[in-house]
Parts: structure tokens; C-alpha cells; sequence
């Protein structure tokens, strides 16, 4: 499996993914400069998560999740799902959360309210 990504909108970068399914080998490269060098031939999990962070000044988080089968998983399709700014997103979709329950909670009622309101919204994010 072969395939490259555009990533930045000011500071343009190349992510080239490749994955020899027969042999194993896997690497990721940034512009030519290699930064994931792994050999995948026996493991136990099925998905396997590559994260790393692009650019310098517009700075991008990229995560490749390659997802097998558990059966004959060298010879049957695996999936490859990438992803960009996953952690800039979440953060900032639960910033925003957090700042619209704290902005009600705050208004009719007291802080303890607001304090038990936001422990609720972490304790789900984390389970």
C-alpha cells in the first residue's frame, strides 16, 4: 500500500505512506526525511497507531491508523484511516463544550454546580 497526503495550507508538506504487506516493512516519510520506520509481521494488536507531529511553524499533528484482519491478515485488504490535527480538534471541540456548560451552569446557579458539571464532562471523554 502506497499513498501520500498534502498537509498546510502556508507551509505545504508531503506525508508518503508505504506498507509492504508481503515483507512487513512500513515507513513514513515528511518531505523525503523519514520518520516512521517499522516491521509489522507478527503482532498481536489489529490496529496499529502512527503518530507525528509536521511543520514548524504551521504545526500539524498527523495520526495513520493501519487496521488488519485477524485471520490470514497478509493476504486479505487492511484498512489505512488518516487523520490530521486529531488532538487540535478534540481540544478545541471540548473547549468549546466546556466553555458553553460552564457559561449556563455559572448563571443560575453556584460553582460547585459548575465544578460537578465539568468533572462530568471530563469523566466521559475519559470512559
Amino acid at each position: 500500500m502506497k499513498f501520500s497526503l498534502n498537509v498546510g495550507e502556508l507551509e505545504k508538506h508531503t506525508v508518503d505512506f508505504y506498507f509492504n504487506q508481503w515483507t512487513g516493512n512500513l515507513n513514513i516519510n515528511v518531505d523525503g526525511r523519514r520518520v516512521v520506520d517499522d516491521f509489522r509481521m507478527f503482532s498481536q494488536k489489529l490496529t496499529k497507531e502512527y503518530e507525528f507531529p509536521v511543520g514548524t511553524n504551521e504545526r500539524h499533528c498527523i495520526r495513520i491508523e493501519k487496521q488488519r484482519k485477524l485471520l490470514l491478515a497478509g493476504f486479505r485488504p487492511q484498512t489505512y484511516r488518516p487523520v490530521r490535527d486529531f488532538v487540535a480538534t478534540t481540544f478545541a471541540f471540548l473547549n468549546k463544550q466546556l466553555q458553553h456548560i460552564c457559561s449556563n451552569a455559572m448563571r443560575g446557579s453556584t460553582h460547585e454546580n459548575a465544578l460537578l458539571i465539568v468533572h462530568s464532562l471530563r469523566d466521559k471523554r475519559a470512559g
